[in-house]
């Protein structure tokens, strides 16, 4: 009986993992796509003048730099299933 307990307490350990997981690659994805966006992006583009944009990359290079690694990682993080979920609205033909 006691075995029983421990196997059922076992399996339902990975859908918690699988989730702790997710959870936390969300998190980096959220925190870095803000981080790309907002301080990056926001600091470095000027809307309608490319050579000031230009200027922008060339001081603030740390920064451009950091922006480009931040969108990279949050990209790998961003990771789709395997498998599309099922819904009872699926269409079967």
């Amino acid at each position: 009986m006691n075995i029983n307990c421990r196997e059922s307490s076992f399996g339902e350990a990975w859908p918690r993992l699988y989730a702790r997981i997710a959870g936390g690659l969300y998190l980096i994805v959220i925190i870095g796509g803000a981080f790309a966006e907002l301080l990056a992006r926001g600091q470095l583009v000027v809307h309608g003048d490319a050579a000031a944009t230009a200027h922008n990359i060339q001081t603030h290079e740390l920064l451009y730099r950091a922006g480009f690694v931040v969108e990279m990682l949050y990209c790998v993080c961003n990771v789709p299933r395997k498998r599309p979920p099922r819904t009872a609205l699926t269409i079967r033909a």
